[in-house]
């Protein structure tokens, strides 16, 4: 047994922002060893794992102490991925920056002294945090200064963590990490992973763009590197404790180099010149964005024996060929006719042959044929040109977005559809469920139970029928979701009146809408479908 596997043997780890891209890595090197994975997010998007190890999925906002109080029982290991991650974002609103960077570490450590247990605790840090710096490469020496409020908030979790350490209430370090790249989910920020969006870009068969001459150093280092450090990183924590830590490549390339890379490699295994073009740099952006950054990671490595063993061709090369194995539909679709690009978002267990069907939910165990697979695309980021998709369908979708996800997906449609293209969606008729509810009796006679026998009963509140003669019955149902399952939260509602105010703000045309029951006299629904415009 070697020493990572006989650390993490039996322990708990507990896994913030377990939805994100380095998370959702982190917890794939983990899943087959013998521990528990606790793993803990704000979206309750969790990608499918399995192994070993015991996965634990809950949903919350570290932000309160109840939740991080629920998710520290019994851990042994914290690794806190989660973060608000674009920098603008973070520029416009410093309060709601602070309250996703800042104070997530401040409720866990607090649970630390107020319950008296210590945890090993190993951050995900920028190495961005010390600004712009005067003379690469960069180590742990390097006095901080930074120039964006995400960075100076990462300093300050930073900071807390190692007052923490050194009150000895928690162990603990911070791993600053540079450009990282390679297979996994996207990323939450279109201000990171940009070596990745060009990568999905260029087998789109999408032209690359580089801003200015792209002559600005940068560290890229292979996802695989990093999930290394943070494994090593608890491992080592006596030796690590209190302290930050710089992990790159310790290898400079300018961002043309790279971006030219990519383009050389993906030329290579699709047969398919892609195309590369300087443009200027657009107005206002941040001055990080003109850093020049290579890691010095010395004293990691002596202090763990950690070595990087990608190379940036070998990293682009593995990266490339692993979303060419995840997206058949985006390979292909060159050679289809665009009337055959049809997707089927939140298909569910309701495939559509002729479709690419889209969800988010693990449902490989369900052997559909093969012209019916089921791909977990980011419906925000769909990975399509703009204007090449000939029809979206999306049926008991939309009432599972929050009201800041509803835009982001209702433009991500707008921009796949070809001029012409059709939208067609259904979703629950709030209106039509509000005047049952108002005329239903007011009987509660349980609490909501989520065990199997009771969903197998349809058991809403103590009412087993699907009938609407109940205010507390499967009309709750209607209006919050069966929530049942991960995706079964309704977050959102609709009548015909928003529906149409929503496709006129987007410019869609020809838009109709009619009322059905769900299977026949259930949920009263609204269908609909609707045009994007032709071009003029």
């Amino acid at each position: 047994m070697n020493r990572i596997t006989s650390f993490y043997s039996d322990k708990r780890v507990l896994v913030s922002g377990a939805s994100g891209y380095l998370a959702t890595n982190f917890v794939d090197s983990l899943k087959d060893f013998d521990c528990t994975i606790v793993r803990l997010s704000k979206s309750g998007r969790f990608h499918p794992v399995s192994g070993r190890a015991s996965i634990i999925d809950m949903l919350g906002d570290m932000c309160g102490k109840a939740v991080c109080r629920r998710a520290m029982q019994g851990v042994d290991v914290v690794f806190h991925f989660g973060a608000q991650t674009d920098v603008y974002t973070a520029n416009e609103d410093p309060v709601s920056d602070f309250q996703a960077n800042v104070r997530p570490m401040i409720s866990l450590l607090e649970i630390c002294r107020e319950q008296s247990i210590c945890p090993i605790m190993v951050f995900a840090g920028t190495v961005t945090e010390v600004g712009i710096p005067g003379s690469i490469p960069v180590n742990e020496t390097v006095s901080d200064n930074p120039v964006t409020i995400y960075d100076l908030h990462k300093l300050v979790a930073e900071n807390y963590l190692k007052y923490y350490c050194r009150q000895g209430i928690v162990k603990g370090t911070t791993l600053r990490l540079a450009n990282v790249y390679g297979p996994g989910p996207r990323s939450s920020s279109s201000g990171r992973g940009v070596l990745n969006l060009m990568m999905r870009k260029a087998l789109a068969g999408e032209e690359l763009t580089i801003y200015d001459k792209g002559d600005c150093l940068r560290d890229y280092v292979y996802v695989d590197d990093v999930v290394r450090a943070f494994l090593r990183a608890a491992i080592y924590i006596e030796e690590l404790n209190g302290r930050h830590y710089v992990i790159g490549s310790a290898e400079g390339h300018s961002i043309a180099e790279a971006i030219n890379l990519i383009a050389e490699c993906v030329s290579l295994k699709s047969g398919r010149r892609v195309q590369v073009r300087h443009v200027d740099q657009p107005a206002h952006q941040s001055p990080i964005e003109n850093r020049n950054f290579v890691a010095d990671t010395t004293s990691f490595t002596k202090a763990t024996s950690w070595k990087v063993r990608y190379s940036l061709i070998e990293g682009i090369n593995n990266t490339i060929e692993a979303f060419q194995a995840n997206s058949v539909p985006v390979a292909r679709r060159r050679e289809q006719s665009d009337d055959l690009i049809k997707l089927n978002i939140g298909c569910g267990r309701r495939p559509l042959a002729g479709y690419i069907n889209i969800d988010s939910d693990d449902l490989a165990s369900l052997n559909f044929p093969d012209d019916m697979a089921i791909y977990d695309y980011d419906i925000f980021d769909l990975p399509y040109p703009d204007g090449s998709v000939a029809e979206v369908r999306a049926d008991s979708l939309v009432e599972h977005l929050s009201f800041i996800e509803e835009p982001k997906f209702f433009y991500e449609v707008k921009r796949v559809l070809r001029p012409g293209g059709i939208f067609e969606f259904s979703t629950t008729n709030f209106e039509e469920i509000v005047k049952l509810w108002l005329a239903a009796e007011d009987d509660w006679k349980d609490f909501f139970r989520n065990d199997a026998e009771a969903i197998a009963n349809q058991h809403w509140f103590g009412q087993y029928s699907y009938a609407a003669e109940n205010r507390w019955g499967y009309l709750s149902a209607m209006i919050f979701g069966s929530q049942n399952g991960e995706g079964q939260f309704h977050k959102n509602c609709y009548t015909a009146a928003k529906i149409r105010a929503v496709l006129k703000r987007l410019q869609f045309e020809n838009t109709e809408i009619s009322e059905f029951r769900w299977q026949g006299d259930r949920d009263p629904m609204l269908q609909v479908r609707t045009m994007k415009p032709q071009e003029t």
